[in-house]
């Protein structure tokens, strides 16, 4: 693994740099993790807007993340022309938008909807072989948890009243200040490694 390359790959040193400079180009860390952040701004701006337990905007931005991303990630693909390998940004699209229909709101209420936004992108950071997606990810899930799930806010003895969903928002959103910084900085060292490769 290079030092401008932060997605670490398997294979021999010829494939190592081919396959890098792909994900490279794919832009496989700052498109995840800036997806990320902006599904978490979304959710979080969301819970301070609401002050509910579960709002629409809640509800709708997993599918609808993962819907823009797959959509970025195979136009991109198209345009490189590079075959895409089997990570299943369109079956994660596709769960996140059938879910809608069979059992996303008590999902939502239960984990949270960072938390679930977090297991999608731990999903696609641990097949994509990029280790700041997946950390990025994991870090969405705990406070996705800690934050909004019901089960937390029991296990914490935590009351709902309006200062719960306004930490909760707030969490969220640094988190999402988090996961945006990563993304830029993913960038820079994509654009350093592209012009180095």
């Amino acid at each position: 693994m290079s030092a401008h390359d932060h997605c670490a790959d398997t294979f021999n040193d010829k494939a190592t740099d081919a396959s890098r400079r792909v994900r490279l180009a794919r832009r496989v860390a700052s498109t995840n993790l800036l997806m990320l952040g902006l599904g978490a701004t979304a959710i979080g701006v969301s819970i301070l807007a609401d002050q509910w337990p579960v709002g629409w905007i809640q509800i709708l931005a997993v599918p609808a993340v993962f819907l823009i991303l797959w959509g970025i990630v195979y136009v991109r693909a198209q345009a490189m022309g590079v075959r895409r390998r089997g990570v299943g940004y369109h079956l994660i699209a596709l769960i996140a938008v059938l879910s809608i229909f069979f059992g996303l709101l008590p999902l939502v209420y239960i984990v949270g909807a960072l938390s679930l936004l977090g297991v999608g992108f731990f999903v696609i950071g641990w097949r994509e072989r990029c280790w700041p997606v997946w950390a990025t990810a994991l870090a969405a899930i705990v406070v996705g948890l800690v934050t909004v799930s019901e089960p937390a806010r029991q296990l914490l003895w935590t009351e709902r009243s309006v200062m719960s969903y306004v930490s909760a928002g707030v969490a969220t959103l640094v988190f999402a200040v988090i996961a945006l910084a990563g993304a830029a900085q993913s960038r820079i060292v994509e654009n350093q490694g592209l012009r180095v490769g």
